[in-house]
């Protein structure tokens, strides 16, 4: 676990940065003596040394995805290059000035906003022009706040009607991966310029409901930062073990995840990066492959092949934990095992300017026709096969008539396969009682119990025999004897199918 004190970084970035927190910003400031390097980190000894050299200051930060044996990539101050020669690390400097290079990221071409990359509030001033430009198709939503107050905003762009299917977009998840944000932010002006001439783009706009998030992690954005204002990691702050005191501890993970959940209709998630060339998908904690495998390879397939049609690098696609290393606590995970969303990873490997917008805009607007009207008959494809007015043997999402006619939708059902899953309680903190809800992917006997933290069990919620399917219980606070239980962390326990599931809840008196 990574985190710091605060008194520590306000010593850090005092007279460099800090402001309020939606204060103009000129661009990420403070690096003119920070270098990017490549460490070469031969074995075990020398990897816990780095982590013990990570852990200890902000002056070095790991760049690249995996802490692990090999060559690792870093951000490192003068400072702590001399501790890396004092450690004996052998490391190649990829870039001499970082604050040069964020300069030549940041300088004005004097052109459109696409020409260059921008700070959090241009891409708020963006946002908010987009919604004014377009008022009938755009609007701004403010997901939540971050540690220092600034806003997570979006874009919901959609079309005239209701009841759609929606799909959710962000970057700068890590905060000094700014790439996605500018590719996020030019999909939404891509859709809102041309709503009135291009049909296909019409179509997406009609037919769903897009939420555009450029910037997940506006503070880490702010001061070109990989983690938080916390010191925490946020894309392993989903799930337990990982990054925080407890999973969704921050503000920015939790405002995501509470938008999900006031928003079941969004069915496809996508977290952008930047970094190496892979696109990739659950499960990211392990090797198991994830039951949905042969459809997520598909449009993986897809991906990979507009990427190379556009000029962009060979993509190497499949689970996270193939494509990278095990990652505990993602998002991806958490979307796709908790919420049952087709969620995505894409990393940019080609950051630069427009060929961040050539290589990839074709792959957000293909994963986006999963949810599309393809018939253009202002019906959701879902809706309507839904309601029965339209054949989809396949059961493929789109109508079977738009299959053969068109050949560019990939194959994807639109019902995830049902696993045995334990479902985070909601509320949760909670108070006198929460709902825990867990599917079943065939009929088995099931145990469900509530322990307390040494382990002992406070009562049983279920202990029968249940059909296949979704289920839910409900536990009110007490003890097997009726008895109310004090404030502090439980646990639920899920066994069945010889599988056990846990998830921790908060009871707050």
């Amino acid at each position: 676990m990574r985190t710091h004190g605060s008194g520590e970084y306000l010593i850090l970035v005092a007279g460099i940065f800090l402001l309020a927190p939606e204060a103009a910003l000129a661009q990420p400031r403070g690096y003119e003596n920070h270098q990017v390097v490549s460490i070469e980190v031969a074995g075990e000894a020398q990897l816990e040394a780095l982590r013990i050299l990570d852990a200890a200051s902000r002056d070095l930060e790991i760049w690249s995805e995996s802490l692990r044996a090999g060559v690792v990539e870093a951000r490192v101050s003068r400072d702590q290059k001399r501790e890396l020669d004092a450690a004996g690390f052998g490391y190649t400097v990829l870039i001499e000035n970082l604050q040069a290079r964020i300069d030549e990221m940041y300088a004005d071409q004097g052109h459109g906003f696409f020409d260059e990359y921008r700070t959090y509030e241009e891409h708020l001033a963006l946002m908010r022009d987009l919604a004014a430009r377009y008022p009938t198709l755009a609007r701004t939503v403010d997901l939540g706040r971050s540690v220092q107050g600034r806003a997570l905003m979006a874009l919901r762009i959609t079309g005239p009607g209701a009841s759609k299917v929606g799909l959710l977009y962000h970057g700068a998840q890590h905060g000094n991966e700014q790439g996605g944000a500018m590719l996020v932010a030019y999909v939404a002006e891509h859709l809102l310029a041309n709503y009135a001439t291009d049909p296909e783009i019409r179509a997406l706009v009609d037919n769903a409901e897009w939420y555009l998030l450029p910037i997940m992690n506006p503070d880490g954005y702010a001061v070109y930062e990989r983690y938080n204002w916390h010191g925490f990691d946020l894309n392993r702050n989903w799930g337990s073990p990982g990054s925080g005191p407890h999973p969704f501890s921050e503000p920015e993970t939790a405002a995501v995840r509470d938008f999900f959940l006031a928003h079941p209709n969004v069915r496809l998630y996508l977290d952008v990066h930047g970094y190496e060339p892979w696109f990739g998908w659950p499960w990211a904690r392990t090797s198991v492959t994830c039951p949905d495998d042969d459809a997520f390879h598909s449009a993986g397939d897809a991906v990979r092949n507009l990427i190379a049609a556009a000029g962009g690098a060979s993509y190497a696609i499949g689970a996270i934990s193939e494509v990278t290393y095990p990652v505990t606590g993602s998002s991806v995970d958490f979307s796709y095992g908790d919420l049952h969303q087709w969620a995505y990873a894409l990393e940019l490997a080609s950051p630069a300017i427009p060929e961040i917008y050539d290589h990839y805009v074709s792959s957000l607007l293909f994963l986006a026709s999963w949810v599309s009207d393809c018939n253009g008959n202002g019906i959701p494809d879902l809706a309507e096969i839904a309601g029965g007015g339209v054949p989809d043997v396949n059961d493929n999402g789109i109508p079977d008539a738009c299959d053969i006619a068109s050949g560019h939708f990939v194959d994807v059902p639109t019902g995830l396969a049902i696993r045995l899953t334990l479902h985070e309680s909601r509320p949760n903190p909670f108070n006198p009682r929460t709902t825990i809800a867990f599917d079943l992917p065939q009929d088995m006997a099931v145990d469900l119990c509530i322990y307390d933290v040494r382990g002992a069990r406070i009562c049983t919620l279920v202990d029968t025999e249940l059909l296949h399917g979704s289920h839910e219980a409900v536990w009110d606070g007490r003890d097997a004897s009726g008895r109310g239980m004090a404030s502090g962390s439980y646990f639920a326990r899920l066994e069945a199918g010889g599988r056990v599931e846990t998830v921790r809840m908060c009871l707050v008196r």
